[in-house]
């Protein structure tokens, strides 16, 4: 006599009564599980954009440094200086309107594109200039202080006063690739305690790199000294180097 097949307890999925909800244990379970995911998926986007950022700002950089090169040429190897003003305060006319307009002499740090406005097609401002920080008029990649006032005014020992503001020339760099011509202030202006990680830097030998802050060497504590004219009242990285052109910014 053939048996019967035991009968199937369809009520019943592994020990779990059919139609049952997720227990309250679980359902915190998969919550903390996708709470976990997204936390990663945020933090990879967030580090994405914080590389393509860098990359960007890095590949602009390079193509500053390459105008400042052809000013460089262009005026027999001397930086970019655009007089002492009157007071402290330089005047050039907008290649928009050419209204006057004024800045302070150490001001150049950041107005530097409006007298190099021809090297990119009389536009100004340019937004190569203003990225990563889209900031109208002034550019983002500042021009290293250093470059338009002699070695001994970065020197508190040595310094006099505006009389020792000039043009220096490249062949008084005297470590091209640990000095900053331009510096990029991605996120906010590069005064040592607001630097967190490092900073993109514009070499004078060309060469572009993130330095991370234990290499970043600090600059004079005085910054611009108080004269009129002055912007910085500070130092910062990379703009206002102990010894000028005969320093180092980078360690």
């Amino acid at each position: 006599m053939t048996s019967l097949p035991h009968k199937i307890d369809l009520t019943t999925t592994r020990g779990r009564p059919r139609g049952a909800a997720f227990s309250l244990i679980e359902m915190c379970v998969v919550i903390a599980i996708l709470g976990i995911l997204s936390a990663l998926a945020v933090n990879g986007l967030r580090i994405a954009r914080t590389a393509s950022r860098q990359s960007a700002a890095e590949a602009t950089m390079a193509q500053h440094l390459a105008i400042m090169g052809l000013y460089i040429a262009d005026f027999r190897d001397s930086h970019p200086w655009f007089g002492r003003g009157e007071n402290g305060v330089i005047s050039l006319p907008s290649p928009n309107t050419g209204n006057p307009f004024k800045f302070y002499y150490f001001e150049t740090c950041s107005a530097w594109p409006l007298p190099l406005a021809a090297y990119y097609g009389d536009a100004w401002p340019h937004k190569s200039q203003t990225y990563p920080r889209p900031e109208p008029g002034m550019s983002a990649y500042l021009y290293s202080c250093a470059m338009i006032a002699d070695p001994a005014f970065w020197s508190e020992r040595t310094r006099t006063g505006p009389s020792q503001w000039r043009s220096t020339r490249a062949p008084e760099v005297r470590y091209p690739s640990r000095k900053a011509l331009l510096t990029a202030a991605t996120d906010r202006e590069p005064f040592p305690d607001w630097v967190t990680d490092g900073l993109t830097m514009g070499c004078c030998d060309g060469s572009v790199r993130f330095i991370p802050k234990p290499r970043l060497r600090l600059p004079i504590v005085s910054g611009d000294s108080p004269d009129p004219g002055v912007y910085h009242i500070r130092g910062y990285y990379g703009l206002d180097t102990v010894d000028g052109v005969h320093g180092v910014d980078i360690d």
